[in-house]
């Protein structure tokens, strides 16, 4: 018999419906995929996908907070990262209302994010850095 690498419930070699055994059982280390997510999640391991699925089970879709408008809708991160997913975080807005408010601080696409980097960078050393444009510091950062 084996366990459950993350919660320790026995696992039962499974049967195909021809009645064979499942080829794949000697390398499964979890009983379920909810099992081997919880795992990641827990040694660290997640990646920025994961935090959109979990934000996914936490808040469902229901209407923009800011509009009201109940088409496009989508999960966001108040504090834009997507390991944090407490309800506090979590908002659920529409995708204009989403849009505006990434505009709003300038984190809205690729652009965003190098202008969010090259601020950061800013901060840090603001003498070192003034005279830096956008572009340069998206490639130091490659």
């Amino acid at each position: 018999m084996k366990y459950c690498k993350y919660c320790g419930k026995e696992m039962e070699r499974p049967r195909w419906l021809n009645g064979q055994l499942d080829s794949t059982w000697e390398n499964r280390l979890f009983c379920s995929s909810r099992c081997y997510g919880d795992w990641r999640l827990s040694q660290k391991r997640a990646k920025r996908a994961s935090g959109r699925k979990q934000a996914q089970r936490i808040l469902k879709l229901t209407k923009c907070e800011i509009c009201g408008s109940t088409v496009g809708l989508q999960r966001h991160h108040k504090d834009r990262n997507p390991l944090n997913n407490t309800k506090e975080n979590l908002a659920v807005l529409c995708q204009k209302c989403h849009k505006e408010d990434h505009l709003k601080d300038g984190t809205w696409g690729i652009s965003g994010f190098k202008n969010r980097i090259y601020r950061e960078l800013q901060e840090e050393s603001p003498k070192e850095s003034t005279d830096l444009n956008v572009s340069e510091t998206a490639l130091s950062l490659k």
